[in-house]
């Protein structure tokens, strides 16, 4: 199998350019073999899934994923983000923003 990773910077989405700038990560897979392979792409006591794709992880951090390609569970006092890589016809692509918020004091 061989993994591309490919992490970019994306402007403030918003129009008023408050909002966040975006970490982009676009990971490609190729190999021989079609398979499933499963992706950790977070670990932290709280992961929440917010709806259409949208994951909090932590105060600060928010995921965006495809929806309805992962799942979360507890492992002992850790929960986990998993994501579901399907790999057919010996390639697949995964693209997952990062966002951090700001945290109230």
């Amino acid at each position: 199998m061989t993994i591309l990773d490919t992490p970019r910077e994306l402007p403030a989405a918003d129009a008023s350019g408050q909002g966040r700038p975006t970490l982009r990560r676009t990971l490609q897979f190729a190999g021989a073999v079609d398979k499933t392979l499963t992706f950790r792409a977070a670990r932290d006591s709280r992961i929440e899934d917010l709806g259409d794709g949208v994951v909090q992880v932590g105060a600060s951090l928010r995921l965006r994923l495809p929806p309805k390609s992962f799942r979360i569970r507890t492992v002992e006092a850790e929960r986990e983000l998993l994501v579901a890589i399907g790999i057919e016809r010996g390639h697949a692509e995964l693209v997952v923003d990062y966002t951090w918020q700001e945290v109230p004091k």
